[in-house]
Formats: structure tokens, C-alpha cells, sequence
């Protein structure tokens, strides 16, 4: 077979049609990019650990600072008063919860394929975005185990 033959019988043949396959449907939740999300993240725990940080050095070290005995008590003014007593819940609980789904959603992605019918769950290891997840989970369940301890403790009549 000469390369004419072999060039003719090329151009002759007929290009396979691929016909009746789907794409695989495809969700990416990810509010943002991981470096954004995670920019997000700190600025969202920089509140609470300031004010654990304050806490701790006050009541385990015993220092009396003037700024941390002010942030201390800002923040205990805000539960006092009727009008600001939910910023309180919010900056020390709720923004380190929106970090959790923030940071979370950006690092899983969803996968749905028609074809097998399956679900495909997959985490991109962004250790940035994981490290203030826990820093996050962290600030939450300090402050929920705060909540347990407070209002559930034996009360003397009760």
C-alpha cells in the first residue's frame, strides 16, 4: 500500500458519531474559592478568640489589663442591655458557624452522574480552610459545652 492509497482510504473513512451519551451532571457547591473562604473564616473567629483569649488570661492568669477587662465587659454589656442582647449570640457563636459552612462548602464538591446513578461526594484537602474549620468547631462547641455547664448545674430549691 503506497501513502497515497493510505491517505485516500484515510479521508474516506467515515468519523464515528457518538450519539445517546450524557454528560455527567455535575453541582460544585463552593461559595467561594478556598482562599477567599478561608480570608472569610478568620475574620469571622477573630472576635470569639479575642474574647476566649481575654477570658482565659483573665480568669486562669489572673491579669487585669485594662483592654481585656474593657472587651470583657463590652461584651457582657451587650447581653444586659434588651435592645443589643442578641449581637452577643451572633459575633461569638453565629459568625464562627457560618465560617464552619463556608470553609466546608468550599472544600466539598458535589458529583452527580446520571449514567451510574451515583453520588459523588469528594474534599479537596486545603489545609488553610481545614484549620480554621477547627478553629471554628473549636470556638462553637467551647462556647456550647460553656452553655451546657452554666444553665444545666445543680441549683439549690430546684
Amino acid at each position: 500500500m503506497t501513502p497515497q492509497d493510505f491517505e485516500k482510504k484515510i479521508e474516506e473513512m467515515k468519523t464515528p458519531q457518538v450519539s445517546g451519551v450524557k454528560e455527567p451532571f455535575e453541582i460544585k457547591l463552593a461559595i467561594l474559592n478556598a482562599e477567599r473562604s478561608a480570608a472569610m473564616g478568620v475574620w469571622f473567629v477573630v472576635v470569639p478568640c479575642f474574647f476566649i483569649a481575654c477570658i482565659i488570661m483573665k480568669y486562669l492568669f489572673h491579669l487585669h489589663w485594662g483592654l481585656l477587662d474593657t472587651f470583657e465587659e463590652m461584651i457582657s454589656s451587650l447581653d444586659n442591655n434588651p435592645g443589643t442582647w442578641w449581637i452577643q449570640p451572633v459575633l461569638l457563636v453565629g459568625l464562627p458557624i457560618v465560617s464552619i459552612i463556608v470553609n466546608t462548602l468550599s472544600i466539598m464538591h458535589f458529583k452527580w452522574d446520571c449514567v451510574t446513578r451515583s453520588f459523588l461526594i469528594t474534599l479537596k484537602i486545603r489545609w488553610t480552610n481545614i484549620i480554621i474549620l477547627l478553629i471554628s468547631s473549636g470556638i462553637v462547641m467551647i462556647f456550647l459545652l460553656y452553655l451546657i455547664t452554666e444553665n444545666f448545674q445543680h441549683r439549690p430549691g430546684h
